[in-house]
């Protein structure tokens, strides 16, 4: 659950470290941004469901649900015997409630937790969208370097294999097929590297 606090995170070490001369400032403000924009994104019922969640999800919740059951047990315990008890043992209301609590309480969790993983799985796309595209980059630096080594007189021209690998693009739907079966792309398995 993304609290209020961690929205700010971004922008308040933008402030920290000076917005306009440290090299981070643009992905850090990146960030900010794509997380202002799934705030945004999200409908006013989620944002209070979320709100609600993360609320029930602090510790003072169970002292809070603790309490309570612990007077309502002493208040049946103690009540006047001249008057009927409110909820006697097995404490048919108590259990009713608590029941109703739970069943909301998981649902606020799944409604907020569906759109966590949507927002999780948006991050991850764009995550390897970028590591892709850095990839390519990469790939072709080594390449200019390569020709370049192999273009300038003074330095010896030999044969880097390694280098001669590296230039090579990585086939996203061959990298996918391998973690699948389990596979380094050496051939060995996974599980025994």
């Amino acid at each position: 659950m993304r609290s209020p606090r961690a929205d700010r995170s971004a922008r308040d070490l933008l402030g920290r470290i000076g917005q306009k001369e440290h090299p981070l400032s643009r992905e850090l403000e990146s960030i900010a941004a794509i997380r202002d924009h799934a705030h945004h994104r999200a409908s006013y019922h989620q944002r209070l469901l979320e709100g609600l969640a993360d609320r029930l999800g602090r510790p003072i919740t169970l002292y809070v649900y603790l309490v309570l059951v612990a007077a309502w047990v002493c208040m049946n315990a103690w009540w006047p015997l001249s008057t009927p008890v409110p909820d006697e043992p097995p404490y048919f209301w108590l259990q009713g409630t608590m029941g109703m609590l739970a069943l909301l309480t998981t649902t606020v969790v799944l409604i907020v937790e569906n759109r966590q993983l949507r927002d999780s799985e948006h991050r991850a796309h764009l995550a390897l969208e970028v590591n892709l595209a850095t990839e390519q980059k990469v790939t072709k630096l080594i390449a200019l370097i390569e020709e370049l080594r192999r273009d300038l007189p003074n330095v010896r021209d030999r044969h880097d294999a390694e280098a001669e690998q590296m230039q090579e693009t990585v086939d996203p739907e061959s990298a996918l097929a391998q973690i699948e079966q389990g596979t380094r792309p050496d051939g060995r398995s996974a599980e025994k590297a």
